[in-house]
């Protein structure tokens, strides 16, 4: 009431011109009503500024300018820059939309939207991935900025820990409340309003998907060429969705099909399809991660390659097998690399192709000679090395010949440009920033393989000025210190870097160390050093995120994980190389980084993680 008398005093002793005697009239008819304490002034620029009644000791308007004092300071807006004078408080600022885009999250299968539930007055999702950090991406009001816990949150860049709900605090700025900060002492400060964000993550408590084949007649898998007619079906566990239909499938891999009975699998599908939910495809793999004690190496590398946002990198989803109703084992489902949808997504009309750089090219390991014909040696590096797609056996063979040869012509030319050490000319031939986070995994796994190198991939997207990029990532299970299962995750095993000798006879362009010499000299690129510094900043950023993956994979996977180890001997280990997971890779860190101060000692002495 105190208030409404003050108004009635402001309006009335003070000259006010007719708009505004019409105006405060409105004002005071409909103050029975008043939800607030706060008078408000819309401006024409959509601005609005708010004063507490109770504070306001006049009021004045004239032709030119509106004046508000409070104590003894005096705030004016020209008559002609106002639209409205209210008690009627503008709405809280509020998302427009909010979800989860799988371009910004590329371990999502699919875009996730949030839904407001009115209810609870909160957005709410279901997410259907594993570990808990996801990048949001948002609508709102322009000038409106984001922020959690102090940090400011940008759509479609900042992480964010969805493990337990998360209260974000909406400041808008276009919106200035003035507020006294101290005795006879205000300031504006913008409106405030704060909006929860609630995601459910179904794999926190859901078993893995089981996967059942059931090849005609019954007839056991025993090739790696010949394929077999036969039905799938994949359960849904209420976080990845069933799939059922026809496929092919065969042996797959080299010493995980040779040295060991649990088989991995390629599975070809007579139609592309998405099973679990990915990306729609014909060819996929079931990998046993038989050499892999936490079965783990594949996923964990995976996430860094989400992370990084690295293009085409595979997802690696646990599942129990069945095949004809015998259980096989817990395997890896994921894409199996190529050019199509679902791997590199590219045309191959576009001329776009893959090289695979692998010593098992080799026919003779002590040779020069390759198993098929379009198959070599890199010209300067000497690097064993196919196409892996297109199939060139598929083409006619003059245009196979020309095309290897091109392919061949086009390696030797990024060769040279390696070779130079500090050339700037690297950059016309290889997408540089896309080299140092691909090689940023292989580096901070210490993957020994591409050292030899063994199942590494560059792929080149068109004939129409496309760089090379190095990927996708691939055959992670002796990663993390994992090497004949004797240092899993010993951290004072791995203090090499990639590109230098794994033993002693790895060095020059031996059988086992050509990948030594060619990454040896990417590292000598000071254009590569720099992106692959940035590439560290980012990742050491970022840790926490992995440290919840690996958790949040194990807990997913464990009572699959259990039941493997009954019947293999890989899994066994999965919980103790968990807890030693954190030490391993912190110190991995710490080593790449050391390293890095070897080329730039302007670097700290000690890195920020």
């Amino acid at each position: 009431m105190f208030a409404f008398v003050k108004l009635i005093y402001l309006t009335t002793i003070k000259q006010i011109n007719y708009k505004f005697f019409i105006l405060y009239f409105t004002l005071l008819c409909s103050f029975s009503s008043l939800a607030n304490q706060n008078i408000y002034i819309y401006k024409t620029d959509s601005t609005i500024i708010g004063f507490p009644i109770e504070d306001v000791t006049s009021i004045q308007t004239n032709r030119d300018e509106h004046i508000v004092m409070v104590g003894t300071k005096l705030f004016s807006y020209p008559i002609n820059e106002i639209s409205r004078v209210s008690f009627d408080a503008p709405h809280p600022t509020q998302f427009v939309t909010f979800h989860f885009n799988d371009k910004y999250n590329l371990q999502l299968p699919s875009n996730i939207d949030c839904v407001w539930d009115q209810t609870l007055n909160k957005w709410i999702a279901a997410v259907n991935s594993i570990g808990h950090y996801l990048i949001p991406s948002f609508q709102i009001k322009s000038g409106v900025k984001v922020f959690n816990n102090g940090e400011r949150i940008k759509s479609k860049k900042s992480v964010v820990n969805f493990k337990e709900e998360v209260e974000f605090l909406l400041v808008d700025s276009s919106i200035m409340i003035l507020k006294g900060v101290e005795d006879g002492i205000y300031d504006f400060f913008p409106q405030e309003n704060r909006i929860s964000v609630s995601v459910d993550f179904p794999s926190d408590t859901a078993s893995v998907n089981r996967v059942y084949v059931w090849t005609n007649g019954g007839q056991d898998v025993v090739s790696k060429t010949d394929y077999l007619s036969a039905k799938i079906e994949i359960t849904d566990n209420g976080v990845f969705p069933g799939f059922i239909d026809s496929t092919l499938i065969k042996g797959r891999g080299n010493t995980t099909w040779s040295s060991t009975h649990k088989k991995p699998y390629r599975l070809k599908l007579y139609k592309k399809g998405k099973p679990l939910g990915l990306d729609r495809g014909k060819s996929w793999n079931l990998l046993n991660n038989y050499r892999d004690s936490s079965m783990m190496c594949n996923a964990m590398a995976m996430k860094i390659g989400h992370m990084l946002g690295i293009p085409f990198t595979n997802h690696m989803l646990p599942v129990d097998l069945y095949l004809n109703g015998e259980y096989r084992g817990n395997y890896s489902f994921t894409e199996k690399i190529g050019i199509a949808n679902n791997s590199v997504d590219s045309e191959e009309e576009l001329g776009a192709y893959i090289l695979e750089f692998d010593t098992y090219l080799f026919e003779d390991p002590y040779s020069n000679k390759y198993q098929e014909e379009y198959k070599d040696s890199s010209s300067i590096f000497h690097l064993p090395f196919c196409v892996s797609e297109p199939d060139l056996d598929e083409m006619q063979e003059e245009n196979a010949r020309y095309f290897f040869s091109k392919t061949k012509l086009e390696l030797k030319e990024l060769e040279e440009a390696i070779a130079e050490k500090d050339s700037d000319d690297i950059m016309n031939y290889i997408d540089v920033e896309l080299l140092a986070k691909t090689f940023f995994v292989y580096d901070v796994t210490f993957n020994n393989e591409v050292n030899w190198p063994k199942s590494v991939y560059f792929y080149k997207l068109d004939t129409l000025g496309s760089l090379f990029s190095m990927g996708p990532l691939w055959d992670f299970d002796l990663a993390f210190g994992q090497y004949s299962q004797m240092y899993d995750f010993q951290p004072a095993m791995d203090w090499r870097l990639l590109g230098t000798p794994i033993w002693p006879n790895d060095v020059g362009y031996s059988y086992r160390g050509s990948g030594y010499m060619f990454f040896y000299y990417i590292r000598q690129n000071r254009a590569f050093q720099k992106a692959y510094y940035e590439v560290y900043k980012e990742f050491a950023r970022r840790l926490p995120e992995l440290y919840d993956f690996a958790e949040s994979y194990y807990l997913y996977g464990k009572s699959s994980f259990e039941k493997n180890a009954e019947l293999w001997q890989c899994g066994k280990d999965a919980e103790a190389l968990l807890s030693r997971f954190k030490e391993w890779i912190t110190y991995r860190v710490e080593t790449l980084y050391r390293h890095m101060r070897e080329y730039d000692s302007s670097l700290p002495e000690n890195p920020d993680i």
